[in-house]
């Protein structure tokens, strides 16, 4: 892939316009050597993250998250994409959708961090 400035409305742009040539995996993971995978969303849980149906994520595979990171996770099987989020002692995860609640994370559930979300590719 070639990293060129465009700017809509102007011609194709010159080879002595590259700024940078990037392999499609420098970005996808950035350079980083963690491991990472991809999801396709379904829902729209995510879109006040700019998240949205169809879209893929990238994810850094790691099994803790910081407070605010938007995570790949499972709750008793089922795979989720949401934010993590604490109060007080209290851990959650939450909907960037005002249409959905937040799932308060109990001891007596099945919760496996995937992973943290690192990128998002969206399709036109």
């Amino acid at each position: 892939l070639f990293l060129v400035p465009a700017p809509a409305g102007a011609a194709p742009p010159a080879d002595d316009h590259v700024e940078q040539v990037l392999t499609a995996e420098e970005l996808i993971t950035d350079g980083t050597t963690q491991k990472v995978f991809g999801c396709r969303i379904v829902g729209d849980s995510m879109e006040g993250a700019g998240i949205v149906s169809g879209d893929t994520v990238i994810v850094r595979q790691q099994e803790t998250a910081k407070v605010g990171d938007v995570i790949v996770v499972t709750v008793d099987g089922e795979l989720t994409i949401k934010r993590y989020e604490r109060i007080g002692e209290r851990a959650y995860l939450y909907p960037d959708n005002s249409g959905y609640q937040p799932l308060e994370i109990l001891p007596q559930m099945n919760v496996r961090v995937w992973g943290v979300v690192a990128k998002v590719i969206h399709s036109l």
